[in-house]
């Protein structure tokens, strides 16, 4: 947070910002020091998923969004919905379900600090912090530049147009969640990469079926749902739906590369994707705008997609000539 500092302040000398005023400015302040916990609580919960306890994985990472999603439900039946009022709902329960998910996992900060417990998980997690920090570049930097380069309402229109194409990311998150312990846990390498083929089939079917019907539906759902004023939106949706199929196709590679230990391939595969974010909003932003950014984030999403398929069947090939294993530390299942 501290080190980004001055891209907030870049941020918010921005036209979506002027508009604004100083409320958006405190609120947005505000968020940034409240996602310090995010991260705390991402790792007690994605712990769950380590040790097989997917149910509760699932309901604590999902918790968080639920209520967010209950308290915008209760303000728009109510008809009392506005920024600041979404604002204090989205501050009050995202917090809600990050003190329990720390609490329900006992996660708080305590004694019994592990030397070697945090040099392991240093060792392994340095090699895919900098793949997460360039997914989080291919996936949020194009909203991130747009608050400083155009006004509100176009925000608004494309910020419509990058939630509902995400609406098929569940299946593929779904999917990687549940396919890391599976593929830990699997006696062969064979059976591995049996298990990963039908993941990417299902997730592939999966996600191509929903985005279609959004594709299909699209004309008529959006302005239906959030009024003529977010018709706009259809084309920029349009240009993102390829780009979220080959996301979820990217979530299950990189939990497949992290299966066999290679978390660093799935880095190089995201910094990828970000130098092409990076260069495509430099390059088509200002003249394109919304269109631009969208046709970027699409792209760049080709990009991590293409990258992670390489060096995936570099691995495959690999293990095919004997020269890697991924089964030699295989977890065990705990004694009864």
């Amino acid at each position: 947070a501290l080190l980004l500092t001055p891209f907030y302040l870049w941020q918010m000398s921005g036209e979506s910002f002027t508009e604004g005023g100083d409320s958006l400015r405190a609120w947005y302040i505000a968020f940034v020091a409240v996602n310090l916990l995010n991260g705390p609580f991402l790792s007690a919960v994605v712990w769950l998923r380590g040790v097989g306890n997917a149910v509760k994985f699932n309901v604590l990472l999902a918790l968080p969004q639920l209520l967010i999603t209950l308290g915008y439900a209760v303000l728009f039946v109510t008809g009392t919905m506005t920024i600041d009022r979404a604002l204090t709902s989205t501050m009050i329960t995202m917090l809600t379900g990050w003190v329990i998910g720390l609490t329900a996992t006992n996660s708080w900060p305590g004694r019994g600090f592990s030397r070697p417990v945090f040099d392991k998980v240093r060792h392994y997690s340095l090699r895919a912090w900098v793949g997460n920090l360039s997914f989080f570049v291919s996936l949020r930097v194009d909203q991130m530049v747009l608050v400083a380069f155009v006004p509100l309402r176009e925000l608004g229109v494309y910020a419509v147009a990058a939630a509902v194409s995400t609406l098929s990311g569940p299946v593929a998150r779904g999917a990687a969640q549940a396919l890391l312990p599976f593929v830990r846990h699997a006696r062969s390498d064979d059976e591995r990469l049996a298990r990963i083929r039908q993941s990417m089939l299902w997730v592939a079917v999966a996600s191509a079926a929903v985005l279609g019907l959004i594709g299909l539906t699209a004309g008529f759902l959006l302005p239906f749902v959030f009024g003529d004023d977010f018709s706009a939106s259809v084309t920029p949706l349009l240009i993102l739906l390829p780009g979220a199929f080959a996301t979820d196709l990217t979530q299950v590679m990189t939990t497949s590369l992290a299966s066999f230990n290679r978390p660093e391939d799935a880095s190089k595969a995201q910094i990828a994707a970000a130098v092409a974010t990076v260069v495509g909003l430099v390059t088509l932003l200002p003249r394109y705008g919304i269109d631009g950014a969208a046709v970027t984030t699409s792209v760049s999403y080709w990009v991590a997609l293409l990258v992670h398929l390489y060096y995936w069947r570099r691995l495959v090939g690999q293990i095919r000539r004997g020269e890697v294993t991924g089964h030699t530390d295989r977890v065990e299942e705990p004694a009864p």
